[in-house]
């Protein structure tokens, strides 16, 4: 008997039918991935929202230990605790988080996810807070000689702004006017500064989907837009509590896109 041997015909992938998978791959790739950059991102801010929130329950715990007095000093020391390096000479401008470390106990509360400035900065020596949030010092501690505001003097303590997203540690506004509280906020494009010419970074305020995590002085937190976080009005009254050289009684943001101070096609 003969035996009859089948040659199973064996099945192997085109070039044309890989090149068509792989082509298949970087579509579906090019549509997911910023899907999933968006998703972490949006989880960034949600952290970022919740050290907003504590930070205002451990400020509204600090006004209550000090006769609802803003914060003020310089020249302070620290041996660090608390999670913050130690530091010899804490200001109330830029080291300000150490105010506010004992109600808190956590320093990682003070550094944002979407910051480029990593957590690990926190514990450094001599931390300056560069890159994560901002306070409003010249609205609410005010240069020295000059006595820190209490709560009280607000005209609106749930509009005022006390911290927020920013590249600097503090609002000083260099001499209170539109391009000195742009530059504070690192969105200030060509005006007094070159720095940020080549474009924002997300140490700017508004790293969140163009919007800021701002907490107020009643202690909530909420996010808000480049229109409100901008937005100046007359001399010390909400949001900003600053005596404008620029901008009375209102001064909505000037204008702004290309080539001005401030374009918010261009945040990250």
């Amino acid at each position: 008997m003969t035996e009859v041997y089948m040659r199973q015909k064996s099945h192997a992938f085109t070039l044309i039918e890989l090149l068509v998978v792989i082509a298949i791959i970087a579509v579906l790739a090019a549509i997911l991935f910023p899907v999933f950059a968006q998703a972490r991102e949006r989880a960034r801010a949600t952290t970022c929202m919740s050290n907003s929130r504590q930070m205002g329950n451990a400020l509204q715990m600090y006004l209550q230990d000090y006769d609802e007095t803003f914060h003020k000093g310089a020249g302070l020391r620290s041996n660090g605790e608390y999670g913050f390096g130690p530091h010899s000479n804490i200001r109330g401008w830029a080291n300000w988080p150490y105010f506010y470390g004992p109600y808190i106990k956590n320093a990682q509360i003070f550094d944002c996810p979407s910051s480029p400035d990593t957590a690990s900065q926190v514990t450094q020596n001599e931390w300056g807070n560069d890159g994560n949030y901002g306070y409003n010092y010249s609205g609410l501690t005010r240069d020295q000689g000059t006595p820190p505001r209490i709560q009280a003097e607000l005209d609106a303590v749930a509009e005022t702004f006390v911290f927020f997203d920013s590249g600097d540690p503090a609002v000083r506004a260099g001499t209170n006017d539109w391009p000195g509280l742009l530059e504070e906020l690192d969105l200030n494009l060509n005006c007094d500064s070159n720095q940020w010419t080549g474009g924002y970074t997300r140490e700017c305020a508004l790293r969140h989907f163009k919007r800021c995590n701002v907490v107020f002085a009643d202690g909530h937190a909420r996010s808000v837009d480049w229109v409100r976080l901008l937005t100046r009005k007359a001399d010390n009254v909400a949001p900003w509590m600053i005596n404008w050289s620029d901008c009375n009684p209102l001064c909505p943001p000037p204008s702004v896109g290309p080539g001005r101070c401030f374009d918010p096609n261009r945040l990250p």
